[in-house]
């Protein structure tokens, strides 16, 4: 899943530029890759395949993904 902020909410970030989204929690927070703080769903705009998507088929994704992870499936 790829994360393009949509105004310039946090100074960290440049805006429309992709992030991959490391993590994924159910307060609408997201974790980015190689950054440590967690950042508000609402200043960014979340892609799966070139798709935007909501918040909640977002946090289904990552949960998914973490149980497949568990499984040993890919």
């Amino acid at each position: 899943m790829v994360a393009r902020m949509k105004n310039d909410g946090y100074i960290d970030l440049s805006p429309d530029y992709p992030y991959e989204i490391e993590k994924v929690f159910s307060d609408k927070y997201i974790k980015l890759k190689h950054s440590p703080r967690k950042y508000q769903v609402s200043c960014f705009k979340l892609y799966h395949n070139d798709e935007e998507i909501r918040f909640k088929e977002a946090y289904r994704l990552y949960r998914v993904q973490c149980i497949k992870a568990t499984l040993g499936m890919k």
